[in-house]
């Protein structure tokens, strides 16, 4: 139970030690570390139910939200509903009118006129 907790709080410390900038990636190993030092410590069949819990744990917990690393989706999304109606995507920017009747987005503002930045185009 000790070293249960020992991994515990080893977890809970890991968000402020991954504000260290360029360091979290080193980091992450700590817990993977712990973790397998508890696991070597279990029996076989309680370390393989872990190993499998786990396993499925991580998959689960990631469908629950979505990605938001990116929005380039939505814009996937709407050069697909314009390519629908038979129109080429690239021939008018989305707030163009002849576009209106397909701009549904939920903040009310027509979409971003590229898949990335201005910045980055």
């Amino acid at each position: 139970m000790t070293r249960l907790l020992t991994a515990s709080a080893c977890l809970v410390a890991m968000p402020a030690l991954l504000l260290l900038p360029g360091r979290w990636y080193l980091l992450m190993w700590l817990p993977f570390a712990v973790g397998a030092r508890l696991v070597l410590g279990l029996h076989r069949r309680t370390a393989l139910t872990l190993v499998l819990l786990g396993g499925a744990a991580l998959p689960l917990s990631a469908a629950l939200h979505p990605p938001n690393s990116s929005d380039d989706m939505y814009r996937y999304i709407w050069d697909g509903r314009v390519q629908l109606t038979g129109t080429d995507p690239y021939r008018y920017p989305p707030a163009a009118p002849q576009l209106a009747q397909l701009a549904t987005t939920s903040s009310g503002r027509p979409p971003r006129t590229g898949a990335f930045p201005a910045a980055a185009r």
